[in-house]
């Protein structure tokens, strides 16, 4: 009887494991869509690197504003993982992080490519004119809410609930069985 509450326990623990997203020290999940990135940033454009120093900042000739930019250069922070080159056109998003506009830690942020043009068009809206007032930075904007994080953790709370009732209910047959 223990060993079969043993393998019981076993194929549950591998069952919750096996349901739980799979992860890796210093890598970024799968990027959230373009529109909620977008929705999450105070400021969003296309630009290209002009200069990068050590510190990580680096100022962008900006060629297309989607989202906070009033000027045509902008000066951002990288994230620390990821640096700019300068001559290299990019997507960026990014926000005030520890009193300083940096980009976003695993974002989609990242060299100006076909499959970043896409994703841009595909959440259709329409650039912002660099002079534009309503290009200001609106800080009052929230991040989206993240629900679906939570749903591979209620299931692996769900999964060891089980087998742990099945697990109780079995020790008690075993009791009445013995008695």
């Amino acid at each position: 009887m223990k060993k079969i509450i043993a393998l019981i326990l076993m194929i549950g623990s591998c069952l919750t494991l096996a349901s739980l997203p799979s992860v890796q020290a210093l890598s970024c999940a799968e990027p959230e869509p373009a529109a909620e990135e977008l929705a999450r940033s105070s400021v969003a454009f296309m630009g290209q690197a002009i200069t990068a120093n050590k510190e990580g900042l680096t100022i962008f000739q900006v060629q297309t504003a989607w989202k906070g930019v009033a000027e045509s250069r902008i000066e951002i922070y990288d994230n620390g993982w990821d640096p700019y080159e300068p001559g290299q056109t990019y997507l960026v998003f990014g926000g005030e992080r520890e009193g300083k506009l940096r980009t976003h830690l695993c974002g989609r942020s990242g060299l100006w490519n076909a499959s970043r043009e896409l994703a841009m068009k595909d959440i259709a809206i329409q650039p912002i004119p660099l002079s534009s007032e309503a290009s200001r930075i609106d800080q009052s904007a929230s991040p989206p809410s993240n629900s679906n994080a939570l749903i591979p953790v209620l299931a692996a709370v769900a999964g060891l609930l089980a087998v742990s009732i099945v697990a109780i209910w079995l020790i008690r047959l075993r009791r009445r069985k013995h008695q």
